[in-house]
């Protein structure tokens, strides 16, 4: 039997998304994610973390300050009987041009590997665009949580985001803004194959009958 997934972006997904977090007392767990995630593990879905961390490449705090992060969000979830089964962080800042930073597949597909997991199965959900065009990239269904309001970033300014969404047209630099990417995936050629406005609507997508169309 086939192992499904939820790939699951962190910020403005799972925890609400205060702008670059540096202490884990600033894990706050969405609403509806508890829930969402007990059901979807019951219906047969690994669960794991696939996260942009561009503070650390960006010289706000160190790769510490992450697992710290992360490990209090494991923590929270565990104690409601939830169970994190990978994660994957990109520490990069846009401008080092890695290939692992969404929206590049690289972290789902890693993560895929280790779970051993049918990414024609499975999910990538998230509140950005970027995380939409990786799953798309890596060949799961998509669905995009409407964005919770955030904190405002840094001074460094926009979060700009290597797009390259058309491989043809684009270097494997090129940097555009969250704007454009959101432009690019509005088109009829490229959308999320679902959007949800919360995680209650997200989890009845998900555990539908009829599964979503595959991705084109």
């Amino acid at each position: 039997m086939s192992v499904k997934a939820l790939f699951l972006d962190r910020d403005g997904t799972l925890m609400v998304d205060v702008g670059y977090p540096r202490d884990p007392d600033q894990v706050e767990l969405l609403p509806g994610v508890v829930d969402a995630l007990t059901a979807c593990r019951q219906a047969g879905y690994r669960l794991s973390i696939i996260s942009n961390q561009s503070g650390v490449g960006r010289g706000y705090f160190d790769a510490a300050t992450v697992e710290a992060v992360h490990r209090r969000l494991v923590d929270r979830l565990a104690a409601h009987g939830v169970l994190i089964d990978d994660a994957q962080y990109c520490l990069h800042a846009p401008e080092d041009h890695c290939a692992c930073r969404k929206p590049s597949a690289l972290m789902i597909e890693r993560s895929a590997r280790q779970l051993g997991a049918d990414l024609t199965q499975s999910f990538m959900i998230g509140d950005k665009p970027s995380d939409v065009e990786a799953g798309r990239r890596a060949g799961c269904h998509t669905i995009l949580l409407r964005p919770q309001p955030a904190a405002p970033r840094a001074a460094a300014g926009t979060d700009p985001e290597p797009a390259a969404l058309n491989p043809s047209k684009r270097g494997p630099t090129s940097v555009v803004s969250d704007a454009a990417v959101s432009d690019a995936l509005n088109s009829d050629a490229a959308i999320a194959h679902g959007v949800a406005s919360d995680w209650a609507q997200m989890t009845r997508m998900i555990l539908a009958t009829d599964p979503p169309a595959r991705c084109r």
